[in-house]
């Protein structure tokens, strides 16, 4: 992993991880006098999640099972190549 690479996945944590403590830092209360305590507490559960959800890896734009638009002419017939077997 490249140092840049590592600063980008700190930086993105920091940011999730403000944004979500702001959201939680808002909601308490109001959860807490509508649902009780525990409900109020729960909500720091989303914390952890939302870290994880950022260390996760980023999701591929082509499936490996979606055909790419690569195809080889042989005289009239068209022969398509999936993602998979390309090298």
């Amino acid at each position: 992993m490249y140092a840049t690479e590592l600063l980008r996945v700190i930086f993105e944590a920091t940011v999730a991880i403000t944004m979500v403590l702001i959201l939680v830092l808002l909601v308490r209360k109001p959860l807490r006098s509508a649902f009780g305590a525990g409900v109020a507490y729960a909500a720091w559960l989303v914390v952890p999640v939302a870290l994880a959800a950022v260390m996760l890896p980023e999701k591929s734009l082509a499936p490996a099972w979606t055909a790419v638009v690569v195809a080889f002419d042989r005289g009239s017939m068209v022969f398509p190549v999936f993602a998979d077997s390309v090298q």
